[in-house]
């Protein structure tokens, strides 16, 4: 049972959770030369009903430059992206009224082909990820409020949902009248399943068992925030989340052992006085010394700096995105490379990254770009 009684089964009735066979054990999903090298390949999910193609396989040149090679239009707004830890395999959430989750297959070259997809039992789902045992694909679903989880069959396909948890609850401002869960991913010991809900200002710590999401804790946050997406420190203790509402970062403690959050140090994602801006995206270098945060409105990158070994930031700066409305960003190349999406300017712009120090790159032109997920 959760302990504050904020979830409830949506869909009864579904089958059970327990996967038949093991994890995935293929190989790794990046395509390779003649040589044996790896090719430097990247998956781009767009907004197909504003101009986008679909999901988009791109080649990264040594520079980072992006060039678009082929699509697959056969999902509809394939608005996130994600790959399991083993496989020849992508997964992709259809951000509709009836949403979906698709299974890709990704051929030697690295073009996709639709394994098949199944309902998410809700309405838009924003965002998805695969457990690190690769046997589950989490979804959360933005306009439904429930979460899902469908197990992942030895060849990669997915099966019928295994759970569908509802959230309950809302918030004070005009866009949290109803749960907006936004974003789904596991904790680095593959312990607890973490969900941020934008319309509640909620985060979720669950179990998942035998395919089956068990609520195990929550933490609230300020009222009116909006918790967006999150982020680990790699010391697996911090958790950073970022919120659309209020534009700030929650810096938050994390006991793994028991699957608890603490929230502590607020503070902003723009300079004082930047207007109206909608956070997007957050990042932590792979050496835990900085954040990196998107900023749609004001349209930039924020940058903080970490101390107390994580557990405390500093606003650095910002840098232009070299765009409008950096919805996404990701890291690439050991994390010397960045792509921010700018969904409405329909550019992917390119940095080359030195701790706080973001050099603007190639900019990939292309319609509604609103996840980028490199191979590289």
């Amino acid at each position: 049972m959760g302990t504050n009684g904020s979830t409830r089964r949506r869909f009864l009735g579904l089958m059970g959770g327990v996967m038949m066979g093991g994890p995935l054990m293929s190989a790794q999903a990046s395509a390779k030369t003649s040589d044996g090298t790896k090719e430097r390949l990247a998956y781009i999910g767009t907004y197909t009903d504003e101009g986008g193609r679909g999901v988009l396989l791109a080649r990264a040149d040594e520079s980072g430059a992006l060039m678009i090679e082929k699509a697959l239009s056969d999902v509809e707004r394939p608005s996130f992206l994600a790959a399991p830890p083993r496989g020849r395999r992508l997964y992709a959430v259809s951000e509709v009224a009836e949403g979906q989750v698709y299974a890709l297959d990704v051929a030697r070259d690295g073009s996709l082909n639709v394994l098949n997809h199944q309902p998410t039992h809700g309405d838009s789902p924003a965002h998805l990820s695969v457990h690190p045992s690769g046997r589950h694909l989490l979804s959360a679903n933005f306009f439904g409020s429930d979460i899902a989880v469908h197990p992942i069959r030895e060849d990669g396909s997915l099966g019928a949902a295994s759970d569908v948890v509802a959230h309950e609850g809302s918030g004070p401002r005009p866009d949290q009248k109803a749960p907006h869960p936004h974003q789904i991913i596991t904790d680095p010991a593959g312990r607890f399943i973490l969900v941020t809900d934008l319309g509640n200002d909620t985060v979720y710590v669950y179990r998942l068992e035998d395919g089956r999401l068990h609520e195990h804790s929550t933490v609230k946050l300020t009222p009116g925030a909006g918790p967006r997406h999150m982020a680990f420190h790699p010391n697996g203790r911090t958790l950073y989340v970022i919120c659309e509402l209020d534009s700030t970062v929650v810096v938050l403690d994390y006991d793994g052992a028991h699957g608890r959050l603490e929230a502590g140090q607020v503070l902003s994602t723009v300079p004082e006085g930047a207007g109206d801006n909608y956070p997007g995206e957050i990042l932590v270098s792979g050496d835990g010394r900085f954040v990196y945060g998107t900023n749609r409105g004001h349209d930039s990158v924020a940058v903080f700096t970490t101390g107390s070994g994580g557990r405390s930031l500093t606003l650095t700066g910002t840098v232009p995105c070299g765009g409008v409305w950096p919805r996404h960003m990701t890291l690439a190349d050991r994390g010397r490379l960045m792509y921010v999406s700018n969904q409405k300017s329909g550019d992917v712009t390119s940095f080359h990254v030195d701790g706080a120090h973001l050099k603007p790159g190639a900019i990939l032109k292309t319609p509604a770009p609103v996840c980028v997920l490199p191979r590289f």
